[in-house]
């Protein structure tokens, strides 16, 4: 079994998490205001999960959105 296999299990759970895990950011961006910490953690939370299952392209983009997201309660109508 490989390495991804055997961290992952060879049902694909890797896959649903990162589904999920996608899910849940869409749904926070839609529901939060922009600059909310909550969006950083879920997109953190994928960075992980994409790099095990070799998707380094995802995980660089979503490094590069989280560098340009404003400090945290720097957002617009924030004090």
């Amino acid at each position: 079994m490989s390495k991804l296999a055997s961290a992952y299990g060879a049902d694909g759970s890797g896959r649903k998490a990162i589904k999920l895990g996608e899910e849940a950011l869409a749904i926070a961006r839609r529901v939060l205001p922009a600059g909310d910490p909550q969006i950083a953690a879920a997109m953190r939370a994928l960075i992980p999960l994409y790099r095990s299952v070799d998707l380094e392209e995802d995980a660089a983009k979503l490094e590069a959105e989280l560098k340009a997201l404003p400090a945290p309660g720097s957002a617009p109508g924030q004090k």
